[in-house]
């Protein structure tokens, strides 16, 4: 008999512990603070545009077969990669620049339709970055073209070289508007930029537009001076010990390429743009904040809280809204309150940050009947909290209670049935 009734009291414990552990379980994810901030994206969809690859006057498509590969490793689709070759590959005249100009004018046009991209990123390794220089300038690309970089070119031309003397020297000063100074660092321009006042154009400053240019060499390049790669207006990133046919297969100059055209995943904080501060709300407040930008593009949507304890504790105002502003009745908050606001901004992209406003606002009230909210004892309120309600706490039991009843009669119920079966029948 005390066995039995041992073995159903366990019985019992252990349908209350079941019953009981997913409540807790779901009340701790309930209390466990904002959406997690994550600044950085495990994304695997990487956003790139398509690269094109421009070999030098002696070299071929086959030159760029490190850079391809290692990109493709990291993540650039292997149809996002191209490179050709050039026409005439060793011609370097000026009529053979023209004619390899038009060349990638078709290459960018057709790899833009196959790939649906809107822009592309062009790689040349010197002549091969002169005749991307001067696709951008006259042919149109300066609407196609996103990143630009150029590998050991000689955008101020060469000296006492074959290519420069063949018609570089003239390609850089027509690039250049005016530069005639092989080697020199003057005048260099990309685009026009026309004096509000006189009306002319200028040629003394490199206007890159929306284009990004990068200009990398190296200062022991036993073919182009080092002073003629300098790009001004650009950014331009020098090395050592890499030879002039090298630099295409160097591993360092790989990774500054990849820099360069690796669009990173970023998302920008909002900041608070109403109110600004140090002011009386009486009322209805508006609040509103800048915009998050996802440079990959993603969706962005905000939370709002609002803390009268410095940040100790937030409340939810509003969530998972697209909108940049709403108007929100602070009249709920007790007379003569201070409080900050924090603005989060998540993006669909894996990225979240924030912003935490730093004045005060001083809250006034305009009514004796109004009713007054405090802050939680919990950090943070997960849950949308309507600027008209005061803020309630989560039950610490779910719907598992209603079973304990049920389980504990069951157990009753059994016991009897016991009782019965072990009674003697009467004969």
């Amino acid at each position: 008999m005390v066995t039995t009734m041992k073995r159903e009291f366990l019985i019992l414990i252990i349908i209350i512990s079941i019953l009981m552990f997913p409540t807790l379980t779901f009340n701790k994810k309930q209390n466990s603070g904002f959406r997690a901030l994550n600044y950085h994206s495990n994304a695997e969809d990487m956003h790139h545009n398509p690269v094109l690859f421009l070999h030098c006057w002696t070299g071929t498509n086959y030159s760029w077969y490190l850079h391809k590969n290692l990109l493709e490793q990291d993540g650039w689709p292997a149809s996002y990669l191209h490179a050709y070759n050039f026409d005439d590959t060793n011609n370097c005249s000026l009529q053979a620049s023209f004619h390899k100009a038009n060349q990638v004018k078709e290459w960018v046009d057709t790899i833009l339709n196959q790939t649906g991209a809107d822009k592309i990123d062009l790689v040349g390794h010197s002549l091969g970055g002169m005749i991307a220089r001067y696709y951008i300038k006259f042919l149109g690309g300066n609407n196609m073209v996103d990143d630009y970089v150029s590998l050991g070119s000689p955008h101020h031309g060469e000296l006492n070289t074959p290519c420069g003397a063949a018609g570089v020297n003239t390609l850089a000063v027509m690039l250049n508007e005016g530069d005639a100074t092989p080697g020199g660092v003057l005048n260099d321009t990309i685009g026009e930029r026309v004096d509000p006042i006189l009306g002319y154009i200028y040629n003394s400053t490199h206007i890159p537009g929306t284009i990004s240019y990068t200009s990398i060499y190296s200062l022991t390049d036993d073919v182009v001076p080092y002073i003629s790669s300098v790009l001004d207006g650009a950014k331009n990133i020098p090395v050592t010990d890499v030879t002039h046919m090298a630099i295409p297969t160097d591993t360092e100059i790989f990774e500054l390429t990849k820099q360069a055209i690796d669009d990173p995943h970023e998302l920008s904080s909002p900041s608070l743009i109403t109110p600004i501060g140090n002011e009386i709300i009486p009322g209805n407040v508006n609040i509103s904040w800048t915009t998050s930008i996802d440079t990959w593009g993603y969706d962005v949507t905000y939370d709002v809280y609002y803390s009268l304890d410095q940040g100790d504790n937030w409340v939810l105002l509003i969530t998972n809204t697209t909108e940049t502003s709403f108007i929100w009745n602070a009249s709920l908050i007790t007379e003569d309150s201070n409080l900050i606001l924090k603005i989060l901004a998540f993006s669909s992209g894996d990225l979240s940050t924030e912003f935490v406003s730093t004045n005060f606002i001083f809250v006034g009230q305009t009514s004796s009947t109004q009713t007054t909210t405090t802050a939680s004892s919990s950090n943070f309120i997960t849950t949308p909290v309507s600027s008209t309600q005061t803020t309630t706490t989560e039950p610490t039991f779910g719907w598992e209670v209603l079973f304990l009843p049920l389980s504990v009669s069951y157990l009753i119920s059994l016991r009897r049935l016991k009782r019965r079966k072990n009674v003697p029948k009467k004969k």
